[in-house]
């Protein structure tokens, strides 16, 4: 039961934007929430957008339950224990196999309910509750079901929403559009084949905008009816129409490709807010559509372009998606817009395997600072900010205009021109598979080097290069690959190639796979992806693989990546096992007598508001006993302030891996100003200070947007120190504060700092 609720509980803490919807009687914003603060997250907006406030919770009424599929599946869902105590309680209002209700609203051929049945779908559960009053009732019925040994997974249900933020007007100008070089693009292929059908499921579509055109097919899954298109959010309308906006008719702008068909789906409400099960719904059945329409024409292809997101892992999605990416559709997802890692919080559909997540550029060509990103997962980088996009000319309650056009930013507004390129791709090159064209796009993109940490491709997409791919031959496997080192966190590989290749891929897991047994969930991909590639055949590259738990054994395999997309047959298998981790040193700040000591720490230019300061409370509890904490607050409420302390000199020089623990709480919940409060840790070269050299100074981990800590108890945090391990160097750990702290809320506090090391006898 404990992992059961510990691994919900810890993208619980960290939520952000996805949901479960309910039904059509029971419209999404009559629906009870959560409403205790660890069961909230607030986003205080982009530094564009100061004032826009987004908060995302979980309903209260709702969950998703896995059957154990190597279980006998029950028949009676009343028998199974948990969901008897729920209906005793007075507390269930329905309960149903997810796959059941799937059925029941789809018209569905015999061939595609074949599919479903052999999915993950009949083994989910979806249970939704009454006579919720508050929190507790809740949870009474969710710690039940979590102790349920007839269960595998146990998720609470969050909501949907659109992913694009607003701004004022700017630029009169699709500048995005020349940087993606969609004109040369479309010269190159034309608009698109109206054999590439597009699906877009979001608030609905102005079918009567003058600028757009009528949709090839429609259909509204929040009454499960096909009502005509109205778009009364907007939102819809302006990711749909950045698709399909018509060209050479002297009014707005130009789509992506314009010459698709179009599909729109209903399943936001009009408050920009939906639900999961609609979600579903709506990829199963455009899928069902696919699959028609190729049957009667082989050109087709499919495309889903998703600008809505939400908390995951999501059961019902991946299940359904997994049919959809099995029938070769290409699912395109807005990446979110919380500056964090998809590996970390799991924003659905974007943190889905299989899916491209697109992360956000500016109008500099680098990533903003609020967008979500992910080096573990397929992410392209596109611009959006002040992008141009066609809005309802009323009716439109938040994304609106009375001329029909609006400038908004997010990801919402990045993940069309992923889909638009893929389908002026497609135009071209029928044959390629859907993931042929997710590599591709990887393999294609224009290279951001400040980007390269975060974005799998490395940059953002460029669908000139895309549409102009010199394609070849399959490339080979790697001619050498093996490990060359193994921490105790970390794996570094060795590879070097016979072709000319823009990629490689090392999967590793903790048991052994092949190509049927590659994309299951315990199988990690790490991308790599540069154009400078090509021109290293035969020479070594080599790759770290960090983040990894301690004396376990790993399977790796790798495959090359060439520019077509293309991907080479696995490489041999290796198997490695990761060392055991010992104390190398630790600075408790505890001194034998109880009292708190500095050592060589000190603090390095901080600003005259904040002071650091040794906390001794009762209040605030250390996980490992050790009473003394350096402390960060603000001693005025007005203005905003910063301030790092200095490590003494760490030497790793003789060590190949090494990673960094340390105890950590914040809780700034008293904040009186607008703005995003930052706890950085930072690795400086030794002898120098991260305020004379940042070219040097490698940023760790920056905890922002990092949530308040309700518990009053401080957490252990984990960061990989490979990439500094076999030199000497200081730890500074920065606080920027815009908030309150000490005097104006309680702060942020760290200590009990250990670098870790592998077993003593690899100890110099």
């Amino acid at each position: 039961m404990k992992n059961k609720f510990y691994s919900f509980l810890t993208v619980l803490f960290a939520c952000l934007i996805f949901s479960e919807n309910a039904e059509a009687q029971n419209p999404v914003e009559l629906r009870p929430l959560l409403k205790s603060p660890e069961y909230e997250y607030c986003d205080s907006g982009t530094p564009t957008m100061p004032n826009d406030k987004l908060c995302w919770h979980y309903f209260a009424d709702e969950v998703q339950i896995v059957i154990d599929p190597y279980k006998p599946r029950p028949q009676r869902l009343e028998e199974i224990p948990s969901i008897q105590f729920a209906i005793g309680k007075g507390r269930v209002e329905s309960y149903e196999y997810f796959s059941d209700k799937l059925i029941r609203e789809g018209n569905f051929s015999s061939e595609m309910v074949e599919k479903i049945a052999k999915s993950n779908l009949p083994n989910i559960i979806q249970l939704r509750l009454k006579n919720i009053e508050n929190d507790g009732d809740f949870l009474e019925i969710f710690k039940k079901v979590s102790e349920d040994q007839n269960i595998k997974e146990v998720h609470m249900v969050s909501e949907v929403k659109a992913l694009g933020h607003t701004n004022d007007p700017e630029s009169a100008k699709q500048w995005y559009f020349d940087r993606v070089k969609f004109p040369e693009a479309q010269a190159e292929v034309g608009y698109g084949s109206p054999d590439i059908h597009v699906m877009v499921p979001d608030s609905y579509y102005d079918a009567n905008h003058p600028d757009l055109p009528k949709p090839y097919g429609y259909f509204n899954h929040l009454t499960n009816t096909k009502e005509p298109p109205t778009d009364k959010f907007g939102h819809g309308t302006a990711t749909a129409g950045m698709i399909v906006q018509i060209p050479n008719n002297g009014i707005g702008g130009i789509g992506t490709a314009p010459g698709v068909s179009l599909w729109v789906r209903k399943v936001l409400g009009d408050n920009g807010i939906g639900a999961w099960s609609a979600a579903a719904q709506a990829f199963l059945d455009q899928t069902a559509e696919c699959v028609s329409l190729r049957k009667a024409n082989p050109n087709v292809r499919c495309i889903f372009s998703v600008s809505m997101g939400g908390v995951g892992p999501v059961p019902v999605i991946d299940a359904t998606l997994d049919i959809s990416l099995a029938e070769g559709i290409v699912v395109v997802a807005a990446a979110g817009n919380t500056p964090l890692d998809l590996a970390v919080v799991p924003l659905y559909p974007a943190a889905k395997k299989g899916v491209i997540a697109v992360s956000a550029s500016n109008e500099e060509d680098e990533m903003t600072d609020w967008t979500t990103y992910g080096p573990e997962h397929l992410t392209v980088m596109a611009p959006a900010t002040n992008i141009l996009v066609p809005v309802p000319s009323t009716f439109g309650i938040k994304f609106s205009s009375p001329n029909g056009y609006f400038f908004g930013s997010g990801t919402s507004f990045a993940a069309p021109q992923v889909a638009g390129a893929a389908a002026l791709l497609w135009t071209k090159y029928r044959d390629l598979s859907a993931n042929q064209i997710g590599w591709l796009m990887l393999g294609t993109a224009d290279i951001v080097p400040s980007a390269q940490p975060f974005i799998a491709s490395g940059g953002r997409i460029n669908a000139l290069t895309m549409v102009n791919v010199p394609f070849g031959e399959t490339p080979l496997p790697p001619k050498m690959f093996e490990v060359s080192n193994a921490s105790h966190i970390s794996i570094k590989t060795r590879q070097s190639f016979n072709d000319s290749v823009v990629g490689y891929i090392p999967f590793i897991s903790d048991e052994p796979f092949d190509e049927d047994t590659a994309n299951r969930k315990n199988v990690r991909q790490i991308f790599t992806f540069d154009p400078s590639l090509r021109t290293k055949i035969g020479k070594i590259t080599e790759k770290t693989i960090g983040n990894l738990p301690e004396n376990t054994t790993f399977y790796l395999r790798l495959k090359a990546v060439h520019i077509t997309g293309s991907l080479s047959d696995f490489s041999d298998q290796i198997e490695v096992t990761t060392k055991k981790a010992e104390v190398h040193v630790a600075r408790p700040f505890t001194a034998e007598n109880g009292e708190c000591e500095n050592g060589q720490w000190y603090v390095e230019a901080h600003n005259y508001q904040l002071i650091p300061v040794w906390r001794f409370s009762d209040a605030l509890t250390s996980i490992s006993g050790n009473k003394c904490l350096w402390g960060f607050g603000l001693i005025s409420r007005m203005g905003g302030a910063h301030s790092m302390v200095m490590s003494e000199t760490f030497d790793l020089r003789r060590l190949n891996g090494a990673s960094l623990r340390f105890e950590f709480f914040k809780n700034t919940s008293t904040a009186v100003l607008p703005g995003i409060d930052e706890f950085q840790v930072w690795a400086l070269p030794f002898a120098d200070d991260l305020q004379d050299n940042r070219d040097t100074a490698i940023l760790l981990r920056n905890y922002k947007n990092e949530p308040d800590n309700p518990k009053f108890i401080t957490k252990e945090e984990l960061i990989d120190l490979t990439r500094v391990a076999g030199t000497r160097f200081r730890l500074g750990f920065r606080v920027y504060l815009r908030s309150g702290g000490i005097h104006g809320g309680v702060g942020w506090f760290f200590g009990n700092v250990r670098i870790m090391t592998d077993q003593k006898e690899y100890l110099y």
